[in-house]
């Protein structure tokens, strides 16, 4: 192709040849775009989940929406699809924001549905205008088997939508901000790549834990790693980092944790813990840092998974009667009730010690709620 061809002239030339209906709307921020059929309407599909998070954050500037409020599950906003709500069950309760990060990280079907119950389908149109939007509209909540129509929009509504984010301009600054945000970070090295998928790969470590919480505090101060001034607003991060309680050598993990906290880690998520008696020494010693814990949890699907995790996972130790107990009653096991009575007595020996589960659910994310009613949490 013609290296001295317009980018527009380009597009165009890809268009031409493309069967069926598509239109562009490039906008580079510096005042230059780039528009074929930027008007046309299109259906949205889960894109509207965008502009409604929009209009949430417009209520909340407002008082009028809190992102701290709970609101419940209800059977009514069962649907299909995407997402991972419909594992929690009717009648699960969410803060708001949850909600809306699982509309938008996960394209939750369901938490979509929460969130247009929570703020009105009149609401997000007439906000949605308000915003300046004037082509795009919300016609229904999520129901594939009663309406046929969802949402719809334009190329130039949908890449205002985003120029606005960017710069900063979509209701506030701050909520620009958020909705762009990642609030929440977890640093760790990586296993090996020996371990994983490739294992003739060649493992590259430019950057340990350690060095990856310096790089996000660097980022903190509005500097990149090589010292040049980052666009808009620093961030605000949540810094994470891992921990093994279990590991062989609890006070080798002390001295990391130590290290961590110095770097900037404000939490710690641990490596599964199979072993209660083995975390609650080892949380004696922790306190002392005075960062919260979540302990990490694992639901054993059987006694070739725990044998596995033995052999070829670094910081985790299932003991040989666990596996006795998975090999006990095959059926039992492969129906997920073994590992669900394991995992929740393992989590109420533990609670009383940390500030938090994390549950590593590995494809039974349907056992979760029987996990926590288990577990009592």
């Amino acid at each position: 192709m013609d290296k001295n061809m317009t980018l527009e002239k380009r597009i165009a030339a890809e268009l031409y040849s493309y069967q069926g209906k598509m239109s562009v709307f490039v906008d580079d921020l510096h005042g230059h775009t780039v528009e074929i059929g930027a008007d046309e309407e299109f259906e949205t599909a889960s894109t509207i989940k965008a502009f409604i998070l929009a209009v949430l954050y417009l209520q909340v500037s407002r008082g009028r929406a809190d992102l701290e409020e709970e609101i419940t599950y209800e059977a009514s906003q069962f649907v299909d699809g995407s997402g991972m709500l419909r594992a929690l069950g009717v009648g699960a309760k969410l803060k708001v924001k949850d909600t809306a990060t699982m509309m938008i990280i996960c394209s939750d079907n369901i938490a979509t549905n929460m969130i247009i119950d929570y703020l009105r389908l009149d609401t997000i149109n007439a906000c949605i205008r308000e915003l300046g939007f004037g082509h795009t509209v919300l016609h229904n909540p999520l129901h594939f088997d009663r309406y046929d129509k969802l949402g719809t929009t334009t190329p130039r509504d949908y890449a205002a939508l985003f120029a606005q984010v960017a710069k900063g301009t979509l209701v506030s600054k701050e909520a620009s901000a958020a909705m762009l945000g990642i609030d929440n970070i977890l640093c760790l090295t990586g296993d090996h790549t020996k371990l994983g998928d490739h294992p003739q790969a060649k493992p590259v470590f430019d950057l340990d834990s350690v060095s990856l919480l310096h790089t996000a505090s660097l980022l903190e101060t509005g500097k990149d790693l090589g010292g040049n001034d980052l666009v808009g607003e620093p961030p605000k991060f949540a810094k994470g980092a891992v921990v093994s309680p279990c590991s062989d050598s609890v006070d080798a993990q002390l001295v990391k944790m130590e290290r961590k906290v110095a770097a900037g880690a404000e939490y710690f998520q641990t490596q599964a813990v199979f072993e209660p008696e083995k975390f609650i020494k080892f949380m004696e010693k922790a306190k002392q840092f005075g960062k919260p814990v979540q302990v990490g949890i694992i639901i054993p699907k059987s006694a070739g998974m725990a044998k596995f995790m033995n052999n070829n996972v670094a910081g985790i130790h299932v003991p040989d009667e666990m596996i006795e107990e998975l090999k006990a009653d095959k059926e039992k096991t492969k129906a997920g009730i073994t590992g669900v009575e394991i995992a929740a007595r393992i989590i109420k020996e533990c609670k009383p010690y940390c500030q938090g589960v994390h549950i590593m659910a590995l494809g039974w994310e349907s056992k979760v709620p029987e996990l926590l009613k288990q577990a009592e949490i």
